[in-house]
């Protein structure tokens, strides 16, 4: 019987991050460089009311290796619950 590994969802909810959350995703990809093998990682990010380029930025720098959701609600909780659902179904999800 083949043993699962850990998997590890990293969720972001951004409004108007554009100068910050560069830095952020980075600093998670190179973290994520250093877990075991068996651990498998999702990053989420969730743009609520961005006015920017936070959308923008976050799927250019995270490509294959997370999404990045939208939405309108301008509540962080709903944000980040948005972002759960979306971390859930992916971890659920066959490849």
């Amino acid at each position: 019987m083949r043993q699962r590994g850990w998997h590890i969802s990293v969720l972001i909810p951004a409004r108007n991050e554009e100068d910050l959350l560069p830095r952020c995703l980075f600093s998670i990809q190179q973290a994520r460089q250093k877990l075991a093998d068996r651990v498998t990682t999702d990053v989420i990010v969730v743009s609520d009311c961005s006015r920017d380029r936070t959308r923008t930025l976050a799927e250019a720098i995270l490509k294959d290796s997370g999404i990045v959701l939208e939405t309108n609600s301008g509540i962080v909780g709903s944000a980040r619950a948005m972002a759960a659902a979306a971390a859930i179904e992916r971890c659920h999800s066959p490849p």
